[in-house]
């Protein structure tokens, strides 16, 4: 069987926008998922005068604005490049190296190591040829991120100490003094290894199992792996889920205007403070039960968005959803529907896999029928 993936990447960013059938798609970074919310406000004010009018989180915490106008040599316009700009989110230089995820909830913060990282990658040369969809991860010990399908993982045992693990299989124990350093050399080796591929390369699984070898004394500690964090309240705090990774104006405008939220894989808020005001954000389109069947469907982009798509993916997901709203049994584990065998967006974990169904809900009776059975 040939390998579909393309020769070159196409992670989409300002720098070089994606060009899709309603327009060019800008991705913008957020190490971390930490964010003022003004910046999401700014977003929205572009994706509302140039876009579709709506600011979208990926799975990997980064946030894209699509429709926007293309020029010719495949650019936006100077006057949308210098909004987006504007945002803070875009370095002078590795504006494509961003896949930076952090655990949201916890006792041990490692937004600091986060912010190490993405300061000490941007004075690397090398590393600002990582292909689009390398990924670190930065897991406080909880297990959520470690279970997101990095390249490499950091994962704290307590404060001061925790694992470093390459995603060929390799793991070391080392200080959180030392941990940033260790992930950037590991990051080098892959990207050395790279280049002496012949074939597109984006992960070093993909690589020489030797990756690694000049760090000493490797451990066999495994990493502890949960899973996703599931929408609600957690003390004072307010995880809240975004349906499709889509932010409405509504949505947006119901955060609070002076405060930092955070971005999840799970294409999820964490909003301080906002646990007594659930239902306000229930009302302004967010989903803040887990049983509410919007926690458990995604889609990609689908008709008329993406040209590769056969069905309008957005369109079979509200259908979904509206049917496990009669009858909840059709939704009790992640679905993701998808228009062609791309599969773009599909979530990490176990679900269920929809390939451009006609009737998403017949589907999934039909697939129950067939597991109880």
């Amino acid at each position: 069987m040939s390998d579909p993936r393309p020769l070159i990447d196409r992670c989409p960013g300002l720098t070089r926008p994606f060009r899709a059938s309603d327009g060019a798609i800008v991705r913008v970074r957020r190490p971390g998922g930490r964010l003022p919310t003004a910046v999401l406000r700014h977003l929205l004010g572009i994706a509302e005068r140039w876009g579709d009018g709506r600011v979208q989180v990926t799975t990997r915490t980064n946030l894209q604005v699509r429709a926007l106008p293309i020029e010719e040599d495949g650019a936006v316009p100077d006057e949308i490049a210098d909004a987006v700009r504007a945002t803070g989110l875009i370095p002078p230089t590795h504006e494509l190296v961003r896949n930076i995820l952090c655990s949201p909830l916890g006792a041990i913060d490692l937004q600091p190591m986060v912010a190490e990282l993405d300061e000490e990658l941007q004075e690397i040369p090398l590393l600002e040829q990582l292909a689009g969809r390398f990924m670190w991860a930065f897991d406080n010990g909880t297990g959520d991120v470690a279970g997101e399908p990095w390249d490499v993982c950091y994962q704290a045992l307590d404060e001061e100490r925790g694992i470093v693990a390459l995603d060929n299989g390799r793991a070391w124990e080392v200080s959180r003094t030392d941990a940033v350093s260790t992930m950037l050399a590991l990051a080098q080796e892959v990207q050395l290894a790279r280049t002496e591929t012949e074939r597109p390369v984006w992960h070093s699984r993909e690589l020489a199992y030797h990756l690694g070898d000049d760090i000493p004394d490797p451990t066999d500690r495994p990493l502890q792996v949960t899973g996703p964090l599931a929408v609600g309240t957690y003390g004072d705090a307010l995880l809240a889920g975004v349906p499709l990774g889509l932010f409405t104006a509504e949505m947006i405008r119901a955060l609070p205007v002076l405060a930092d939220v955070t971005l999840t894989p799970w294409r999820q808020v964490l909003v301080p403070g906002a646990a007594r005001d659930a239902e306000a954000y229930a009302a302004a389109g967010y989903v803040v039960d887990a049983a509410d069947p919007w926690a458990s469907v995604s889609a990609c982009t689908g008709l008329p968005n993406c040209v590769k798509s056969s069905i309008d993916t957005v369109a079979a997901a509200e259908r979904l959803v509206e049917a496990a709203r009669k009858d909840p049994s059709l939704v009790h584990r992640p679905v993701h529907i998808s228009g062609c065998d791309r599969r773009c967006g599909k979530p990490h974990g176990e679900h269920v896999d929809l390939l451009a169904p006609a009737d998403p809900a017949a589907a999934l009776s039909a697939l129950r029928e067939v597991t109880v059975a």
